[in-house]
């Protein structure tokens, strides 16, 4: 299991390639990232 610290996650988010994510997954990866 891979920890991550909280202060982390948003830039761990932004960094997510949304098309390789499941296609349910792909609106909110794209809708976080434009916010």
């Amino acid at each position: 299991m891979v920890c991550l610290p909280l202060r982390k996650l948003p830039a761990w988010l932004y960094s997510i390639n949304h098309n390789k994510v499941k296609p349910e997954l792909q609106d909110k990866i794209v809708r976080y990232q434009n916010e």
